[in-house]
């Protein structure tokens, strides 16, 4: 195998991370061909059993261990925990992370009288073990210069010496060039997402 994608959301559906896993494993894919290599992608449907956020991890491992000829010479991972599987392989690693600032989420959910139950967030040595994977990374990514502050922040924290690369790639959005109409007197806005006191709505 050359490349590998895996992430725990639905490739191309379901949420806003299915359409970033459309984008990034479609990219990995054109890079892939022009190289002549082969690609495999793993979503939610391939890591079925796992579950969030230890599951799929271990079942990526097993993957790995017993599904494939040969680890990937590049492993890229959308969101969720894989440290385990990432220790194991030693392959290049590339880790899309879209990172929250836990505090402020935390308050966020008190604020609106919701627990934060969220233990292998708030727990620093869950939280070690949970995100390590990101840390073992090449290259880091992440959606905005918030989210890179916040892992330097995290990092800082864990007493990270050996730090990955991080660099930003916006999702972005499909903007209209043609048919824009004027503004009218009314204007109303919609969203179309998850709702959650993580979301900052």
């Amino acid at each position: 195998m050359s490349y590998l994608y895996v992430t725990a959301d639905k490739i191309g559906m379901q949420s806003g991370g299915g359409l970033v896993t459309k984008e990034e494993s479609q990219a990995l894919e054109e890079f892939a061909v022009s190289k002549g290599e082969a690609i495999i992608k793993w979503g939610r449907d391939e890591l079925v059993g796992g579950s969030d956020p230890w599951g799929w991890d271990q079942v990526l491992f097993q993957k790995l261990c017993g599904d494939i000829e040969g680890l990937p010479k590049l492993l890229h991972i959308y969101s969720g925990s894989m440290s385990n599987s990432v220790q194991w392989t030693k392959s290049s690693l590339t880790y899309t992370c879209a990172a929250h600032r836990i505090s402020d989420s935390k308050k966020a959910h008190e604020d609106l009288g919701i627990q934060y139950n969220y233990p292998h967030l708030i727990d620093k040595e869950l939280w070690k073990k949970y995100s390590s994977g990101y840390w073992d990374s090449n290259v880091l990514i992440v959606p905005s210069k918030h989210s890179e502050l916040v892992v330097n922040e995290q990092m800082d924290d864990l007493g990270i010496k050996d730090r990955p690369k991080v660099v930003i790639i916006p999702h972005g959005c499909e903007v209209p060039i043609q048919g824009i109409k004027p503004l009218p007197s009314t204007f109303v806005v919609g969203y179309l997402g998850s709702f959650g006191a993580d979301k900052g709505l």
